[in-house]
């Protein structure tokens, strides 16, 4: 076996190794954006605000700050997707960066109910939640103190796999490769 076929052989194994072992969809902190606290949901792409960026604020107070800051307030459809992008759908883990009520056990936040006759309505999970967002469509007006506004970014880019540098790594060095054998 030739150096260039051992050197071959060891960047399929690597580039094999970390595709099978690639980044697993999550929820990650983000940079603020527009001087507000963020996450990102590596599965869509997504920068989300954290939830208590626009507590003691009123629905309608909640929409406007963050259509402003440049977010588009979510739909059920899309609280949804952002629980199905948790790891095991873990309340801790979930607090951990969307962040949640400092009195109580709860992550709450508003969303918009499209094509219901209420304007918002509300996802939360309790403590020891798993699998998905209770709801309610309340249509409530009120500001409370730890009841935030689902909300996310649009246009956010999706971050890399590490594979996928792997890749672009073993493809320059193949051509790397062929030229040096084209030389001798």
């Amino acid at each position: 076996m030739t150096f260039s076929t051992k050197l071959l052989a060891v960047a399929l194994t690597t580039v094999i190794g970390l595709g099978a072992g690639a980044a697993h969809a999550g929820l990650v902190a983000h940079a603020d954006v527009n001087g507000y606290a963020t996450f990102q949901d590596t599965t869509t792409g997504r920068v989300w605000l954290q939830l208590p960026d626009l507590f003691n604020m009123n629905y309608m107070a909640q929409v406007n700050t963050a259509t402003a800051a440049g977010f588009s307030v979510a739909s059920l459809s899309d609280v949804d997707a952002l629980w199905t992008s948790t790891p095991g759908g873990d309340w801790n883990a979930l607090s951990s960066v969307i962040g949640g009520s400092s009195s109580r056990g709860l992550m709450w936040g508003n969303y918009a109910d499209v094509g219901a006759s209420n304007p918002n309505a509300y996802a939360y999970a309790y403590a020891g939640t798993n699998g998905s967002w209770d709801h309610y469509n309340p249509n409530n007006t009120s500001a409370y103190s730890d009841l935030g506004l689902w909300a996310y970014q649009t246009g956010a880019a999706a971050l890399p796999e590490p594979a996928s540098y792997a890749l672009v790594g073993i493809a320059l060095a193949g051509v790397g490769l062929a030229k040096r054998r084209r030389k001798a």
